[in-house]
């Protein structure tokens, strides 16, 4: 991504290709507030008006050439064993591990599968599927009978007691 693909007000931002796009047709990507919020923070702090939005820092220096995979990866690790994860976690975790992880969280919050599936840029929602198939199990199942018991509403009282529905 580079700084000419955001918008002059940094609700969208342009991505000119993906693996998902191998013809370089490119997308329009929408941004949260609080995603905004951060890259004007950056904009501001970096000066940066052109060229790679991404970049490394060196002994407080900023590299000129956009952060490449394996620099993210490397930090993402670092990251991880100061949060206290163990070893084979920290060495099994990768970018591509933070699209996994927030497509399962969006599906433990609730979220419908379009809208992952278009925030993922997935072509498929067979790609969803594996992705959360182990997600947080618990917590889905948990909030899917809250959610029938919400629409039951008091009709739970003329269930008995031993009925799924209590």
């Amino acid at each position: 991504m580079r700084v000419e693909h955001l918008s002059n007000y940094l609700g969208s931002i342009v991505v000119p290709r993906s693996k998902c796009d191998p013809f370089g047709d490119g997308r329009l990507a929408y941004l949260s507030s609080g995603t905004v919020g951060c890259l004007k923070a950056w904009l501001s702090a970096s000066k940066l008006r052109f060229g790679p939005l991404f970049r490394g820092l060196h002994t407080g220096r900023m590299s000129e050439v956009s952060l490449d995979t394996s620099l993210i990866r490397r930090r993402i690790m670092v990251v991880a064993r100061r949060a206290g994860l163990d070893a084979g976690m920290v060495l099994a975790l990768s970018g591509h591990s933070m699209g996994v992880g927030a497509a399962q969280d969006m599906v433990v919050a609730g979220c419908d599968a379009l809208g992952i599936v278009q925030a993922g840029v997935w072509g498929s929602y067979a790609v969803l599927s594996r992705y959360v198939e182990h997600a947080y199990a618990a917590q889905m199942q948990s909030r899917r009978w809250n959610r029938i018991s919400l629409h039951v509403g008091s009709a739970t009282d003329q269930y008995p007691q031993n009925s799924c529905l209590t």
